[in-house]
């Protein structure tokens, strides 16, 4: 437009018109860039503020945080330690000093690193997450309370990020997570063990595939592989193919067992073949021991089994229970010679039967005749003879059926299951120093001991304070100890009105005031509790998954199983709980907000006493969808978890969407590098256009000055 203007201008005068209207034109267009490239500068500005900003997670704190809401840096660390006195108090029970902290590098570490053996990680936290039994341990760091327990029973294999650093008194490295800011520490450190010989090659292979008749029409299938010296199985997947040899159905199973059964598949009469290949790290394998062959016949029949009306049931011993057979033609045939037999499992014997007869430990009973659609139903009486070790508890009983109608051998099976009694065991229970009798399942290796001498107490003088105490007869040592209590001049005791252990002249014991066994006032107050689900029929809480709005009664139990009185706490943290639900009557209890606490007044039990105390909560109408903590991977996990003695952990129904959490943790991001060159791109061509209209705008007022002044003439 420029270059016509001026080659036209000395022959048509009437374009000086249009070069007026384009100068208008060049004037609104400078103006709509100039208002393009302020908002261009302003674009950046918020952009420049989302990339440097890093944004926070919605659930990045808790108050089981030793440093609330984590750190960000080792000197951010370095000024919780200087400003904290909880936090500094941890790091001095752990033997950590500040010149080691201030030593620490930021790194990364898994917390398998260790194992999970006693040399395991432990995290420390302010609130109890775990039971006693998974190996949360309590501590006093100078007044603070703090708890450690395996950092694995968060979820094993997680990378976290940590400053580390190595404590002399420890003896072994520890870490501060980031995320929290708590404490990180091993097990005792042990050497090193010798390098271990070269492994063996990986070796995978495909040992069987069993077609498994479910019913007339209904088919499972069993697949068994081997995978050893480091090589690993991920799925396994089975083809099935018709007498035309056309695939009529593939199933897979995702799983790293070496046996593994697929899911029950229909399918029309006739013959079938199938083979399994399973996905190895060794590469796919199949063979000729992972095919099989089958066929679909048109007649059925089923057999179905309980024991007193149910799947599984507790027996006793030497009380008669009854196990329910009934069999069933589901085919459209009259099947002929029906044989039903069922063989007695160890610990339990047939006694009688309602029809049939029961020979070397088995019953059987011929059907001579069962019309389509017909059944036949039967009893047998049977009585556990004898209790079982732990592991055998469970006897699984089978009975099955078969005809000659109906290919394959037998033609249908069910089982029924009896819990027979446990063995039961002496040992000598530790806190009351008595011999006691338990099942075997029972056993607590804390509280228990297999040796009888534990639960003797004998009275020694001690050589080291020429003073006669009281120990454990396995605790005698020659060395410290003499049997001959003449050697001491002083004994030491219980004193049964104080609850104290002192120390007396051998003259001045009085049996009526004092205990010669000074273990009598070690305070033994134990700790139990338990979640009954009112709205689900007063079920076991632990045993179903909560809904929206059940309510759960809490029963928090405090037992003095000590000799003399002692002193207890009711304290209830419920942070963990009240993600999803609140609490609907306190039973008396007081609420801290700040602490999420309930607690009541302390209590002093008599030797033997119980008390307890109830609350309820209510779960929300509406299950919270919040994020999983970060700090705290125990927050909105879709578990309420509390501890009083022993952890209750009550499974809670969140919503479906809580489900894309473990799937998309975040999304894509492009970076500060590009979103920056994107942002420059952008700028510089906004600013180029603007500078160009400006350019042409000066260019056409030097035109017009031209032609009024005359310089362009034709």
């Amino acid at each position: 437009m420029f270059r016509r203007l001026i080659e036209n201008v000395s022959f048509s005068p009437a374009l000086v018109g249009q070069l007026g209207f384009y100068a208008r034109r060049l004037k609104q267009e400078e103006a709509t860039r100039r208002i393009g490239l302020i908002f261009t500068a302003l674009a950046l500005v918020v952009q420049s503020v989302a990339v440097f900003s890093a944004p926070e997670a919605a659930n990045a704190a808790s108050g089981n945080d030793m440093i609330y809401g984590g750190i960000s840096s080792h000197a951010e660390m370095m000024t919780a330690y200087d400003r904290d006195q909880k936090f500094r108090n941890v790091m001095n029970m752990a033997g950590i000093t500040r010149s080691e902290l201030a030593k620490a590098d930021t790194t990364y570490v898994n917390n398998l690193e260790f194992g999970t053996g006693s040399n395991a990680w432990r995290s420390y936290g302010y609130h109890s997450r775990f039971s006693s039994a998974q190996g949360e341990i309590k501590h006093n760091a100078d007044g603070t309370t703090v708890f450690s327990r395996p950092h694995y029973l968060y979820g094993r294999g997680l990378n976290m990020k940590v400053i580390r650093g190595y404590s002399e008194k420890l003896g072994s490295d520890f870490a501060i997570q980031y995320s929290c800011g708590n404490l990180w520490t091993p097990g005792t450190p042990t050497p090193p063990p010798p390098p271990p010989p070269p492994p063996p090659a990986p070796v995978a292979e495909c040992d069987l595939l069993t077609a498994i008749r479910v019913s007339d029409t209904k088919y499972k299938f069993r697949a068994k592989a081997r995978a050893e010296n480091g090589a690993t199985i991920s799925k396994y997947t089975v083809v099935v193919t018709n007498s035309a040899g056309k695939t009529v159905k593939t199933l897979s199973v995702s799983s790293s067992n070496s046996d593994v059964t697929t899911e029950d598949i229909t399918l029309e009469p006739g013959s079938y073949s199938a083979q399994v290949t399973v996905a190895t790290s060794q590469g796919n394998k199949t063979g000729s021991k992972c095919k099989t062959s089958f066929t679909v016949p048109t007649p059925g029949v089923s057999v179905t089994k309980k024991v007193n009306g149910k799947e599984i049931d507790q027996v006793d011993v030497n009380e008669d229970f009854t196990y329910q057979i009934v069999v069933k033609n589901t085919g459209s045939t009259t099947l002929r010679d029906v044989v039903v037999t069922d063989e007695q499992p160890a610990g339990v014997t047939f006694r009688s039967a309602s029809d049939g007869s029961i020979a070397n430990d088995t019953w059987t009973h011929t059907i001579a005749s069962l019309a389509p659609g017909a059944t036949k139903s039967y009893e047998l009486i049977a009585r556990a003879t004898e209790t079982v070790s732990a592991d055998q508890s469970k006897t699984t009983n089978t009975v099955c059926v078969d005809t000659g109608s109906i290919d394959g051998q037998p033609d249908d099976c069910d089982d029924a299951v009896v819990e027979l009694p446990e063995n039961e065991i002496r040992v000598c229970d530790l806190v009351n120093n008595e011999m006691i009798t338990i099942r075997e399942s029972e056993f607590d290796e804390n509280i228990h001991s297999n040796d009888p001498d534990d639960c003797v107490r004998i009275q020694v003088c001690d050589l080291a304070t020429d003073t006669v105490i009281t120990i454990r007869k396995s605790e005698f040592d020659d060395d410290k100890h003499s049997r001959n209590l003449d050697e001491c001049e002083k004994i030491q005791v219980c004193d049964l009105e104080s609850g104290e252990i002192i120390t007396i002249a051998r003259n001045d014991y009085d049996s009526e005031k004092h205990s010669d066994d000074a273990a009598d006032c070690v305070p033994a107050v134990s700790e139990s509790k338990e979640a009954t689900n009112i709205t689900q029929d007063g079920t076991d809480a632990t045993t179903v998954t909560a809904q929206a709005g059940d309510v759960i009664k809490y029963t928090i139990t405090l037992t003095n199983r000590g000799k003399v009185a002692a002193e207890g706490s009711f304290v209830e943290q419920l942070d963990d709980v009240l993600e999803y639900a609140s609490i609907l009557n306190e039973g008396g209890g007081e609420f801290d907000s700040e602490a999420k606490t309930l607690s009541w007044p302390d209590v002093t039990l008599a030797a033997g006493e119980s008390e307890s105390r109830i609350f309820t909560v209510k779960l929300a109408s509406t299950i919270p969808a919040g994020a999983q903590g970060v700090s705290d991977a125990a927050s909105y996990d879709c578990v309420m978890i509390n501890t009083f003695g022993n952890a209750t952990e009550v499974d809670v129904n969140c919503p479906a969407v809580k489900g894309v959490e473990t799937t998309v943790k975040e999304l894509p991001t492009t970076g500060p590098t590009a979103n920056m060159i994107f942002g420059g791109v952008l700028l510089a061509v906004v600013t180029y256009f603007y500078a160009r209209s400006r350019q042409l705008k000066t260019e056409v007022r030097l035109i017009r000055r031209d032609l009024n002044s005359g310089h362009l003439q034709s």
